[in-house]
């Protein structure tokens, strides 16, 4: 069994050292290729190179350091009886803290009486029982050593088993420490804050924790003698994960109600979160929620009263201040806010109204003035003139040094670009072709197109 063990320990540990060897080379040719960003390189190496290859190495070192101390009792082949028996009164000290096995067990073949009776023990009897001990020694660190390297999975079986019965988990524990692969005082401390994690994990599953479930989790802590640091480290391991999820989900509700504040403040209580923390996670997920809706409607580039009055409960709901939302409405969303709350009103036949740098006819109104250029494709050159091109109910005019008017009924064609807008007047050979600001330009487009809609509506 020990050899067995031993070379167990051994493979396993070769393997790991090969494994993060392969990782670190992996993790260092991605970062000479280029492939990804350094950092998520870096964590990379870390995780599948360098920590396996120093579990390996411990593992490693562990089993070597066994075999030195196996082979410095061995070699004592002048051990003495009074050494052997030096070696019993030790390992009957350990033994009295419930150990899994004792060395009494092993070396008991022969009773108590012919212990005593046998004084003249042979040399050979003498060394048989100091290897018995070190076989025991051995064992038992390496199983102190696996508990402290693989916790979990050395016990994962006992603890599946407890959390297939929870509401009894205590007879569960109880029967284990009745049988011979019972826990020493220390390995059950150990075992006990272990099962303490894996409890409180599977009860925040549903970002909850019940009356009677933190009943189970207080009873845990008092079984097992689990102090306030322990229970605190315990909490703490799992609360910020857990209150982020709980903080986004609610939040994703686009409300948070009373239930939902009492639940947040709940959970955050019995993790030690504090509250300041609590608060500035719901202003970072009800901002995050804010801007999504924020730029969903400005990406359609139209804003309705609707849309706009949705924005306002969302960021009441979820408890936004002015100062939250002046922080993330800057100068640009402003103005695009009012832009396209603009292009809504006229997409929808709500045209403005202004004064015109022109005299108007009788009934004629002026829906916009913007500055543009007009160019004209001379045969020798190409003239610009500055002026402002406006557009009415009757007419579309540009007010310069050469002035245009261009009456609706006589427009043959319009053709719109980002920054610029020709117009084909019939019995006019070459188009008017006007350059105008680009911010404005769908503007000045949809203005025109609902001009030129409600007139053929009218007649």
């Amino acid at each position: 069994m020990k050899s067995f063990l031993k070379i167990l320990l051994r493979i396993l540990a070769v393997i790991l050292i090969i494994f993060g060897i392969l990782g670190c080379l992996v993790g260092i040719s991605s970062i000479i290729d280029g492939e990804k960003d350094l950092g998520s390189m870096i964590a990379m190496i870390v995780i599948l190179g360098i920590v396996p290859i120093a579990c390996g190495i411990l593992l490693f070192r562990q089993t070597t350091h066994s075999d030195r101390d196996s082979r410095q009792i061995s070699e004592g082949n002048d051990l003495t009886k009074e050494d052997v028996e030096d070696l019993r009164d030790i390992d009957d000290k350990k033994s009295s803290i419930n150990d899994v096995t004792s060395i009494d067990d092993l070396i008991k073949e022969d009773d108590e009486s012919s212990r005593h009776v046998n004084k003249e023990r042979k040399p050979e009897a003498d060394k048989k029982s100091a290897k018995e001990t070190t076989v025991t020694v051995q064992e038992k660190t390496n199983i102190n050593f696996l508990f402290n390297l693989f916790p979990y999975f050395i016990f994962s079986r006992l603890i599946n088993q407890i959390f297939n019965n929870k509401n009894d988990w205590k007879k569960t524990i109880e029967e284990h420490q009745s049988s011979d692969k019972r826990f020493k005082p220390n390995n059950l401390h150990k075992f006990g804050l272990l099962l303490y994690k894996k409890f409180l994990e599977n009860f925040l599953i549903d970002l909850f924790i019940s009356d009677d479930e933190q009943k189970i989790l207080a009873e845990i802590a008092d079984y097992f003698g689990l102090n306030n640091s322990e229970i605190n480290s315990s909490k703490k391991k799992f609360a910020e994960k857990s209150m982020k999820k709980l903080v986004e989900k609610k939040v994703s509700n686009r409300i948070l109600s009373d239930d939902d504040k009492q639940h947040l403040l709940s959970l955050a209580g019995f993790l030690e979160f504090p509250e300041n923390k609590l608060i500035k996670l719901i202003i970072e997920y009800a901002m995050k929620v804010f801007n999504q809706s924020k730029d969903k409607i400005l990406s359609s580039r139209r804003v309705s009263p609707k849309e706009e009055e949705e924005l306002q409960n969302l960021a009441k709901n979820l408890g936004l201040s002015n100062g939250n939302i002046q922080e993330l409405m800057n100068e640009n969303d402003k103005s695009a806010f009012t832009y396209y709350r603009l292009l809504y009103e006229v997409e929808n036949g709500n045209l403005p109204e202004m004064q015109a740098p022109i005299n108007l006819m009788k009934g004629e109104i002026c829906h916009i003035t913007i500055d543009a250029v007009m160019v004209e494709e001379l045969k020798e050159e190409t003239r610009k003139n500055s002026g402002q091109l406006g557009v009415t109910n009757k007419k579309i005019f540009f007010d310069s040094d050469k002035n245009v008017s261009i009456p609706l009924n006589q427009i043959e064609k319009i053709n719109y670009y980002t920054n610029y807008l020709e117009i084909k007047k019939m019995n006019r050979q070459s188009y008017y072709e006007f350059e105008i600001d680009k911010d404005k330009s769908e503007f000045v487009n949809l203005i025109i197109r609902n001009v030129m809609k409600k007139r053929s509506t009218l007649l």
